[in-house]
């Protein structure tokens, strides 16, 4: 079960890099059929969008974050879509988050990095809400609530 919870918790996190970024609202973020069908440009495109309106990045800024995110979105879809273990599919993501907000470092201003970290680590914090509440309501069987 801990497990399974560390390994959705990081898929969220990946999620959150390649569709959402930055607290978009879970009615604003592309569902699991639609982004299957995004080219990886379209999903750089919204993502970096999306980051450029939320950061006031400039058109130089946007650029290097369009081509940051065309490098990234290959190799995120090649660690999910591999047959190694989900441990280890999510250490290797995490890996590359970490050296992809590296480079974004060198891409936004301070002030701008230290707002994407924050709203990074909000939306971490809102999923783990939300895993833990569905964990919670998961371990609640038809029966146990038949006799409350």
């Amino acid at each position: 079960m801990k497990l399974n919870l560390i390994t959705t918790l990081f898929a969220l996190i990946l999620t959150f890099s390649l569709i959402t970024s930055l607290g978009c609202t879970a009615s604003q973020a592309v569902s699991t059929n639609q982004r299957s069908e995004l080219t990886d440009q379209q999903i750089a495109a919204k993502i970096s969008q999306h980051i450029k309106d939320t950061l006031n990045l400039t058109d130089e800024q946007y650029q290097q974050l369009y081509q940051l995110n065309l490098q990234y979105i290959p190799k995120m879809r090649s660690i999910i879509n591999s047959d190694e273990f989900r441990f280890k599919k999510a250490r290797h993501l995490r890996q590359l988050e970490e050296d992809k907000d590296h480079k974004l470092a060198g891409i936004f201003t301070p002030d701008q990095f230290n707002k994407y970290t924050e709203l990074k680590q909000q939306f971490i914090d809102q999923m783990r809400e939300d895993i833990n509440k569905q964990a919670q309501d998961a371990s609640v069987t038809p029966d146990a609530e038949q006799q409350q």
